[in-house]
């Protein structure tokens, strides 16, 4: 137990290398372990030369059976140097995260940073589990939740489980619920700004004020490209805080860009949202903001109350294929929306949707649950029912993206994909 003493501002465990020139230190394992009580975050893996603006880090870290909760800033998270655009290495290779829990890491009002220009700026604060400048990596079976409640910063704020400016990460078989934030984020999974050739899948994220699973590209970072989100469940996400923007169960978007995501891959997916709460902004099921690529197949958009199914910005170029819409008030969509909001002339109608395969049919869960009032329920109940209108009602995904490094093989319950007969169902289960 790595527990807090005193007022210093301090993280719990902290592995630091300045010793540039891409030079990685190997071999370094964190495992059952608590770190609480924090100013800092509970573990800080960190690697940077500010003095001749080069790489450096770690490779081949573990940590695995660790519970990290009470910190400040975050439960986990990797940093490195990023003020060189033209630096296009990592500073850390192959960091496994796997069987955390982060949780009650509650962020540090007014926090800052450092900037390239050696002034200081605001940033957000409260995550759970971040990795940044990292390449060839996993977050697995591990939580995050309740974090972030404290973030302030107006720009953005806190995600339970994400990575930004890395490559090759794979956020899969997680849980990432409740967590929050006063302004904008507070949301269950991301893949953020200059991520590449990355994945989130078979995850399940509930009752996040921000989005379920966001992919999204800021100002100023690295191309983002070839990303999929796939066999994942959102229930109930992406509501807002109180006077801040709308979010959904899945968001794909940039602000500010000249590089918006391309090639996103969204398939496969369960989305559950019920109305608004509490005077928060409108959610939908799926957003598509600003100049964002991104593609749609076979997922499953359950909406009961107001929010819309899809809101898509005028300026994004998204294609939908084999998605079932079912909302209990009738179809509403956005095909030209504008300023992250539900705007524009509305779609009522599944024959005006650009949907060339679609289905609008009772989902057919193997439990009522989905639908109920209870802020949990078990990912069972998005499994299908033997009469499910979705099953064997999608197109063929088997080739989506980039499977060469993350081949399909099952859905988000085991049932091996591809099927047997070729035909996909709609959502996070083949049915079985």
């Amino acid at each position: 137990r790595v527990q807090a003493s005193g007022a210093a501002t301090k993280n719990g465990i902290e592995l630091s290398n300045t010793l540039g020139n891409n030079n990685r230190r190997p071999g370094v394992t964190i495992q059952r372990v608590d770190v609480t009580a924090f100013p800092l975050s509970g573990i800080l893996i960190d690697g940077r030369n500010t003095a001749n603006q080069t790489k450096s880090g770690f490779s081949d870290v573990l940590v695995q059976q660790v519970d990290t909760y009470g910190n400040g800033d975050a439960g986990i998270q990797s940093s490195g140097y990023l003020c060189d655009p033209t630096n296009l290495a990592y500073s850390h290779l192959r960091i496994v995260i796997r069987q955390v829990a982060a949780f009650d890491n509650l962020g540090i009002p007014g926090k800052t940073v450092p900037t390239c220009a050696g002034g200081t700026e605001a940033t957000n604060s409260g995550n759970g589990i971040v990795l940044g400048d990292t390449k060839d990596s996993v977050i697995e079976r591990s939580f995050a939740f309740r974090n972030g409640i404290n973030n302030d910063f107006p720009g953005g704020g806190p995600i339970g489980i994400w990575t930004y400016q890395s490559d090759s990460v794979a956020i899969q078989n997680n849980w990432s619920y409740s967590n929050r934030s006063q302004t904008k984020d507070g949301g269950g999974f991301d893949l953020d700004g200059g991520v590449t050739n990355s994945i989130m899948q078979y995850n399940y994220s509930f009752d996040n004020t921000g989005a379920g699973y966001l992919v999204y590209q800021y100002e100023g970072a690295r191309v983002m490209d070839n990303n999929i989100v796939r066999y994942n469940i959102s229930r109930n996400d992406g509501r807002g805080a109180i006077g801040a923007v709308g979010y959904g169960g899945i968001v794909v978007g940039e602000f500010n860009s000249d590089n918006g995501p391309t090639n996103t891959f969204v398939y496969g997916n369960s989305i559950y949202l019920s109305g608004t709460l509490g005077g928060r902004p409108q959610a939908a099921g799926i957003r598509v903001w600003g100049a964002a690529e991104a593609y749609f197949y076979n997922n499953s958009i359950h909406i009961t109350g107001a929010p819309a199914l899809a809101t898509v910005e005028s300026t994004a170029d998204a294609e939908f294929l084999g998605n079932n819409y079912f909302r209990t008030s009738g179809f509403l969509a956005y095909q030209l929306a504008s300023g992250f909001a539900d705007s524009g002339p509305a779609t009522s109608s599944l024959a005006a949707w650009p949907d060339a395969y679609p289905s609008q049919v009772t989902p057919g869960y193997n439990s009522t649950l989905v639908s109920s009032t209870a802020t949990y329920v078990d990912a069972g109940a998005f499994s299908l029912n033997a009469t499910s209108g979705m099953r064997d009602a999608g197109v063929n995904v088997t080739n989506v993206g980039n499977t060469a490094a993350y081949t399909l093989t099952s859905d988000y319950f085991g049932i091996t994909l591809p099927p047997a007969g070729g035909l996909y169902s709609i959502g996070v289960s083949q049915g079985g």
